[in-house]
């Protein structure tokens, strides 16, 4: 019990110190938490004070999760020689380490105002995902290089540590799941992202946008199209073409319709329920093009390949089209208006929502990585053809292609 208590106090009083707050006060005069995002933490030291000051409290926010991790174990075991091994199991660390988490958002001289959290939780992913990645799981060690890399550059651009948080925490726990066995560091490690998530989500609600108009609703709804998976799962590649022809003509047959005679009522009633662009009402619609795609790479692929690719339209799309308007700066293509924001979130939705396959069928996760950025660029690229057409094709061609090379 003692350990414990010790281990609380230890992680409390390092995270209740506030480098964004002290310089503040030192430097400007100021109370951090009464200008900019009125947060007392990196980021918003970044905008107030400036980079010096940033970047001090950046680095110890990071670190004092993990400092306050390793004094507990110093004082338990008198020296960090083979910490790797013996952090596996000394609860109290991982105790003083979501500890520092408190200490950062509600210090005790600040009348128990402090930061979000953000960069103290970040900082402990990242050093217990290395802990994962070097002992437990060496073969995770290259995805999490990647992960890194890519998470470095969506701070780059978005300069916003939720959004980091938030692209970062799905993968890290599908790959927490897969290859960490059960211990406490799994444990702590499927906590400590769902910290990350929910101060994320959290973010991403209090952001204020222009008025953009996104339709969640038609995005969602396209998400109805993951039944095409669920039914190749159960049934034969001949079952599944001909219940997806069946649902193309369905569609495609009014579609036809629809353009053809343009004044009638069904091209009304149809726009309608399916929600169409403005730019759509003289061409075919998505959804067609989308159905369409779906028959061919079906037809066209091995089984895992196509289910693959079917759900990195899915996903990519949905993110690549909220990101894009909520976030998007960047403008990559003038034709089309597509940003790099809206690009980085097509991959790595690509990317997440494809490891999640690795997990019911036998697929290799660099050739999803390989598929994820080969469907990237045809979405951003696809000016003259709809991308609901190419994207998942050219996906299932990069698999296809690359598949004898992995």
């Amino acid at each position: 019990m003692q350990s414990i208590i010790f281990a609380i106090v230890i992680g409390y009083l390092l995270g209740s110190i506030n480098p964004a707050f002290i310089l503040g006060e030192i430097l400007r005069g100021v109370d951090i938490r009464k200008k900019g995002t009125q947060n007392a933490g990196a980021m918003n030291a970044f905008k107030t004070l400036g980079f010096f000051p940033g970047i001090v409290t950046l680095f110890y926010d990071l670190g004092k999760g993990v400092f306050a991790m390793l004094i507990v174990y110093w004082s338990f075991y008198g020296s960090l020689q083979h910490f790797e091994t013996n952090i596996l199991f000394l609860i109290p660390a991982y105790i003083a380490g979501l500890s520092a988490i408190v200490g950062h958002n509600w210090p005790f001289y600040l009348k128990f105002k402090g930061g979000k959290g953000a960069a103290t939780t970040s900082g402990l992913l990242l050093f217990l995902m290395t802990l994962l990645s070097i002992k437990t799981a060496p073969n995770v060690w290259p995805i999490f290089i990647v992960v890194c890399i890519i998470e470095l550059l969506i701070f780059i651009i978005f300069k916003d540590l939720s959004i980091l948080g938030f692209s970062a925490a799905p993968l890290l726990l599908l790959l927490t799941i897969k290859y960490c066995p059960f211990s406490i560091l799994r444990i702590f490690l499927i906590i400590v992202i769902s910290i990350i998530i929910w101060l994320s989500l959290l973010r991403l609600t209090e952001i204020k946008h222009k008025k953009i108009e996104i339709k969640f609703w038609r995005k969602i709804l396209r998400l109805a199209a993951i039944i095409f998976l669920i039914f190749y799962f159960f049934f034969s590649k001949t079952q599944t073409l001909l219940f997806a022809g069946i649902v193309l003509c369905i569609i495609l047959i009014p579609e036809i319709v629809r353009l053809t005679a343009p004044k009638a009522i069904l091209s009304k009633f149809w726009q309608r329920i399916f929600f169409k662009k403005n730019e759509e009402k003289m061409k075919i619609s998505a959804i067609t093009w989308f159905l369409i795609s779906t028959f061919l790479i079906i037809l066209l692929f091995e089984k895992n390949i196509a289910i693959a690719a079917i759900l990195i339209m899915l996903f990519g799309d949905l993110a690549a089209g909220i990101f894009g308007r909520l976030f998007g700066k960047h403008v990559l293509v003038k034709e089309t208006g597509k940003t790099l924001e809206g690009s980085i979130a097509f991959f790595w939705a690509c990317l997440v929502s494809s490891l999640v396959l690795t997990y019911f069928i036998n697929i290799n996760i660099y050739l999803l990585l390989i598929a994820s950025l080969f469907a990237a660029l045809a979405e951003l690229y696809s000016c003259e053809i709809d991308d609901n057409l190419t994207v998942g094709i050219i996906a299932a061609l990069a698999m296809t292609a690359f598949r004898n090379f992995i």
